[in-house]
Formats: C-alpha cells, sequence, structure tokens
C-alpha cells in the first residue's frame, strides 16, 4: 500500500484545521472569514513585525522564512491547506518569527488579528491549534 500525501489533506477548496471542526464550530467563524486571492510572491508578514490576521490556505501555498545573523535566508516551513499562518495573532502578540510569503497563488480564508484572539474560545479549536502548532515546532 503506497501513501500519497494528497490523500492526507482536504479536497482543493478546504482547510484541513477548519474542516476539522463541527460544523458549528465552523459556523461561528464564518462572520469573521474573508475569503482573499494571493499572488506569488505575496508577502504576508514580516520578521519582527505584527501580522495583520490569520490565514487558512485553501488553494495557495505559503512559506515561512527565517534571516540567519549571517545573512542567509532559509525556508523554515512551507503552509498549505493543512494548516495555517499568522499564529501571532490568536496569542496576542503583535511580533512574527518568519517571513511569510506567497510560494504559490491561490485563495485563502482570512480572519483579521482584532478577532483571531476569539480563535481558541471556538469549542474544539483550542485542541487542534495546539497540535498543529506542536507538529510545526517538533
Amino acid at each position: 500500500m503506497t501513501f500519497e500525501l494528497a490523500d492526507a489533506l482536504p479536497p482543493e477548496g478546504r482547510n484541513a484545521i477548519l474542516e476539522a471542526l463541527s460544523r458549528e464550530s465552523r459556523r461561528s467563524l464564518e462572520d469573521g472569514l474573508s475569503e482573499v486571492e494571493l499572488e506569488i510572491q505575496q508577502p504576508i508578514s514580516a520578521e519582527e513585525e505584527g501580522v495583520d490576521g490569520v490565514y487558512f490556505p485553501l488553494s495557495c501555498v505559503m512559506c515561512r522564512l527565517v534571516s540567519l545573523p549571517e545573512g542567509t535566508t532559509v525556508k523554515a516551513s512551507i503552509v498549505g491547506r493543512e494548516g495555517l499562518t499568522g499564529s501571532s495573532a490568536f496569542v496576542d502578540t503583535s511580533v512574527s518569527a518568519f517571513r511569510t510569503v506567497v510560494q504559490l497563488p491561490g485563495r485563502a480564508l482570512f480572519l483579521p488579528r482584532s478577532q483571531a484572539a476569539g480563535l481558541l474560545a471556538v469549542p474544539g479549536m483550542a485542541p487542534i491549534l495546539l497540535r498543529y502548532l506542536l507538529l510545526l515546532v517538533r
């Protein structure tokens, strides 16, 4: 039996984190989410600067970059429809550890920073977010 990464992802147009929520929990987020179209190399956040909100990719792919002291930039992670970017927004900090840019253009759902702290109050969301963040830092 072979394993294909595509089999583990939700269909294009859906985000795995949001899909893991109950229908009622997803509905409670609908008013705050807006669909955005993202272009290749569009900046999403800058290192040591604030994030404007949380992005849940639907068909785009984003890349988190880190600048090393000697001036080199490396890819720290890639985020597609399995995840999210802008996690510092829901823990109420204004600083991002990464520069995030769009690697492959497409669509995402966007939740403004002013509403992002409320993500942790959505029933079922906190354990999903904690598991996702744990996977990123392992």
